[in-house]
């Protein structure tokens, strides 16, 4: 579904059909999945599909309503969308995104029942700030926000 706003109107459309994008070579996305792989202890034993798409997560998210509209990337089991709106491969920042969603990839071939989809986020954002500061960058988000947002009973958004 895309969302519409016209003349003060929310009008709900169909996602195009076709929301394929770039597919990251495995080449690039290889090392940084060792890099995650290195800290979590998981060995993965296929890559994720990586495709650089706005098109494709919105297709993926469905209602543009729900708090992952917002997201820059998701994962889901064995591929990886990330926006194209803000994508460039050269910049550790944006890259940050991809080490989030990779972990979330490692997080599913471990095999681990999380209590909720929420309690998978510690992990991801954690990893993502350590990839930023490995890099001299600021974090994403900050521990305090991270163990807030990360709690099963914490409130949403948008669902």
């Amino acid at each position: 579904m895309r969302l519409i706003v016209l003349f003060g109107l929310i009008i709900f459309m169909a996602a195009p059909q076709a929301a394929r994008g770039d597919i990251l070579s495995p080449t690039y996305v290889k090392p940084i999945m060792e890099w995650v792989e290195a800290r979590t202890k998981v060995q993965v034993k296929t890559l994720p599909r990586v495709i650089v798409s706005r098109a494709a997560m919105v297709a993926r998210i469905g209602n543009p309503l729900r708090q992952s509209a917002l997201a820059r990337a998701l994962y889901v089991p064995g591929e990886v969308v990330i926006d194209d709106s803000f994508w460039d491969p050269d910049d550790v920042r944006a890259v940050s995104f991809l080490v989030h969603e990779l972990v979330h990839h490692a997080q599913h071939a471990r095999g681990v029942a999380y209590p909720c989809h929420k309690a998978k986020e510690w992990e991801a954002y954690r990893l993502q700030n350590l990839w930023l500061a490995e890099h001299g960058l600021p974090p994403i988000v900050n521990s305090r926000w991270i163990t807030r947002m990360a709690r099963c009973d914490s409130p949403s958004l948008f669902n």
